[in-house]
């Protein structure tokens, strides 16, 4: 073989071995990308089950057996959340149709800020226009099913999320309660010689991970509390949407807080 044919080989199998390169990423993006959504349930459910752990070893302490600790940490938590639903789902509904409702009102008062009309001048009255179609927009409620895709959408976007918690919940209560398993089988991953290393580091992570779940949630929860309270004070009106929204932005990392 010439040193001519032995180049055009070689780019060939350079080629060949790129484009399997590439076939083989979109291959895996592809699959990553389909369930992305068990990959989604099983991270929440594994960062849910750390949070949790520190009260069912609080429990254990106590005599009780790790399922029965189990059971009842997934029994208290169902029962607040459902508790925190029945009390608050009401009032949270018939707030959130009176904020859509004063929309356009609120619309109107973001107008007169000195900043907005400043910038509305600029772009000759775009603001106010495009605040006032948005006002429009909101206030119509035969528009509110198209913000999610439609009626049908609606439907299948609650029983997916429903679903979802479900599938949440169950992964939650089966890391929990094998959690401990599951340490020590990856610990026989690790050689003989680095098993009492990693042990530590492991416990040190799942304790870290555990204590920042909760004060995460716990941080969310006081800061939406205040808010509530300060908002109730000055007489702010819808102070529990207003207060359910700064819970969920303050769950975000860093960013809510």
């Amino acid at each position: 073989m010439t040193v001519q044919n032995m180049k055009i080989a070689s780019a060939f199998q350079l080629g060949l071995f790129g484009g399997l390169g590439v076939l083989t990423a979109l291959v895996i993006g592809g699959a990553v990308t389909t369930l992305a959504n068990v990959i989604t349930y099983v991270f929440a459910a594994v960062f849910l089950a750390l949070g949790l752990d520190p009260l069912v070893s609080k429990l254990e302490k106590f005599k009780f057996p790790r399922p029965l600790a189990v059971l009842t940490v997934i029994v208290g938590l169902v029962g607040f959340l459902a508790f925190l639903i029945w009390s608050l789902a009401p009032t949270l509904i018939t707030q959130s149709t009176k904020f859509l409702d004063s929309a356009p009102d609120i619309l109107r008062d973001i107008t007169k800020f000195p900043f907005v009309v400043s910038l509305d001048d600029q772009l000759d009255g775009a603001v106010g226009s495009a605040l006032a179609d948005a006002g429009g927009f909101l206030t119509d409620s035969a528009n509110w099913p198209s913000l999610v895709g439609g009626v049908v959408q609606v439907g299948i976007s609650l029983f997916n999320g429903a679903f979802g918690l479900l599938i949440i919940l169950v992964l939650t209560v089966f890391f929990l309660a094998s959690l401990e398993s599951l340490k020590a089988s990856l610990t026989k991953l690790v050689p003989a010689s680095k098993r009492e290393r990693y042990t530590k580091i492991s416990q040190q992570v799942s304790i870290s991970v555990g204590r920042y779940v909760i004060g995460q949630v716990s941080v969310a929860a006081l800061n939406a509390t205040l808010a509530f309270i300060a908002m109730g004070i000055v007489g702010l009106p819808f102070a529990l949407v207003l207060a359910f929204i700064v819970f969920l932005l303050a769950i975000i990392p860093l960013v809510g807080s």
